[in-house]
């Protein structure tokens, strides 16, 4: 569900206008009334959703009371559900989404409506927007943003120039200078009217004594949170991408790159540059080297490296054929 802290809602919209508004055939209730959007499994009778294609077995799986989709998918349609029929459905729910959810960042001063505990200090040249939280004796540098409905805990220290959006942040949490956290994850669609972005609607979750670094950016999430767990340390100059899951006491090394809805398991240690592909695990306890570039589940405790990222011994072993191979070339 869209946190009203963060997003505000246009008025209900009847489908038959939404088809009207999309270019779609509505199939079904036209008079049924929609009041927020969200995923296909998360969607309930008052929610639009959109289904671009579907891969298991048997039938689409929503309570959704309005879906947007292709003709093609009709019959796979939950019996009895409401759709609209359109060319591109993500395409066509991406740009009724847009305007229909809208953010509700601010960069006016507002902190006579926000509730600032004692011992707090705001730096010169910040501003706090409306509804923000902030716990008793953190600490916000100068110059920073911290966007309406988010929240501080206690014994935070905020570096100069932070921005921070849709977010709850946890007690004793260190956020470096220069870091931006909730902006808007990277996700495009292509329509008949070329490339637009997909808007995203989630929040950020940092848990407990948290340090991020400088210069990081932590991306919402898409409808779900982004979640990064307590004792989780990440170095400068990383980013953690829209509905990514960090368990507890992970450390990242400066550069790494996390994709989006990877899952990271407790206590696992990256090295510098890592980069990790989208929707992978990485088990508790496991190791990724400098450089590696994840293109697939590790196992809890193993150490992968390599570029594709692979076990250890099994990179030593071709790294080590290989060389032997080239020697004997050279003979």
């Amino acid at each position: 569900m869209i946190d009203s802290r963060f997003y505000d809602f246009m008025p209900p919209m009847l489908a038959k206008d939404i088809a009207s508004q999309i270019g779609g055939v509505i199939i079904g209730n036209e008079e049924i009334s929609i009041s927020s959007v969200t995923s296909l499994d998360s969607a309930q009778i008052s929610d639009l959703t959109y289904c671009e294609e579907w891969k298991a077995d048997g039938k689409i799986q929503t309570s959704a009371g309005l879906v947007i989709t292709k003709q093609c998918l009709v019959d796979k349609l939950p019996k009895g559900i409401n759709a609209i029929i359109v060319k591109s459905p993500r395409f066509s729910f991406a740009k009724f989404a847009a305007g229909f959810v809208l953010d509700k960042y601010t960069t006016i001063d507002s902190r006579t409506d926000a509730k600032i505990e004692t011992g707090a200090i705001i730096g010169a040249g910040t501003i706090i927007g409306k509804n923000v939280e902030i716990g008793e004796k953190s600490i916000i540098g100068a110059n920073s943003i911290i966007s309406e409905g988010v929240t501080i805990g206690r014994n935070c220290q905020i570096g100069s120039g932070v921005s921070i959006s849709a977010a709850y942040i946890g007690d004793n949490v260190k956020i470096g200078a220069n870091s931006v956290i909730g902006k808007s994850g990277f996700g495009v669609v292509g329509g008949d009217e070329g490339i637009i972005d997909v808007p995203q609607f989630g929040r950020v979750i940092i848990q407990d004594s948290v340090t991020i670094g400088a210069l990081c950016t932590i991306d919402r999430g898409a409808f779900d949170d982004t979640v990064i767990g307590m004792m989780t340390k990440t170095d400068n100059h990383c980013h953690i991408a829209h509905n990514v899951k960090i368990g507890k006491g992970v450390i990242m090394a400066a550069y790494a790159g996390i994709s989006g809805s990877v899952e990271i398991g407790d206590y696992v240690m990256m090295g510098g540059r890592v980069g990790i592909g989208d929707h992978f695990k990485i088990g508790t306890g496991a190791k990724l080297g400098a450089g590696s570039a994840v293109l697939s589940d590790v196992p809890a405790g193993e150490t992968y490296v390599g570029y594709p990222a692979k076990p250890k011994a099994k990179f030593l072993r071709e790294t080590i054929a290989l060389s032997r191979l080239l020697d004997k070339g050279k003979r």
